[in-house]
């Protein structure tokens, strides 16, 4: 009696090998891909960017991070009623601050902001110059691009818009500028 090859019990044994084999590959495949997305999750950083008024301490913006990883900021856009500014001199000159007021800030660009870390971008002290930076709050606005350890890019404004992006653009530095000034 010759049976066909297929039928054969060595062949039906290493076809279902072969295919348990295949079974098990696959299940290893996908535990990789649900790894790697709890990887990339386990480290997502989420930048927010804020506006504090106060009487006391003037008026203030800061970019936290509140997500699990380090957020590496790769680029930062200052604005005045949706105008591109080359330095927070400049947007705080347009709005005309009178009185003693100290203007500190920090470039954003080339920073990495570890989970739960604030960075105060920039700060007004003064009540009377703080009052008046904080009515042009509105018309203030900061993009920061921001991107995760793995490059998974993403743009955060002030007013908490966020957007995916492949990556982030490069710009010219925002100046830093750093005085105690009196205007008249």
């Amino acid at each position: 009696m010759n049976k066909k090859w297929y039928k054969q019990p060595e062949m039906i044994v290493a076809w279902s090998a072969m295919f348990i084999s295949l079974l098990a590959l696959l299940a290893t495949m996908y535990e990789a891909n649900l790894e790697r997305e709890n990887q990339l999750l386990s480290i997502w950083p989420r930048l927010v960017v804020q506006a504090h008024i106060s009487d006391k301490r003037g008026y203030s913006i800061e970019v936290s991070n509140k997500g699990l990883g380090p957020a590496i900021v790769k680029t930062a856009k200052i604005t005045l009623d949706s105008k591109v500014q080359d330095s927070w001199k400049d947007v705080f000159d347009e709005l005309k601050l009178a009185g003693s007021f100290s203007l500190i800030t920090n470039p954003l660009s080339s920073a990495v902001i570890s989970q739960n870390e604030t960075i105060y971008v920039v700060k007004v002290d003064g009540a009377q110059a703080g009052y008046k930076a904080s009515k042009g709050s509105p018309r203030i606005g900061l993009e920061v691009c921001y991107c995760s350890v793995y490059d998974d890019c993403w743009v955060v404004s002030k007013n908490r818009q966020y957007k995916s992006v492949k990556q982030c653009m490069a710009q010219e530095e925002v100046t830093e500028y750093r005085s105690n000034n009196t205007l008249n």
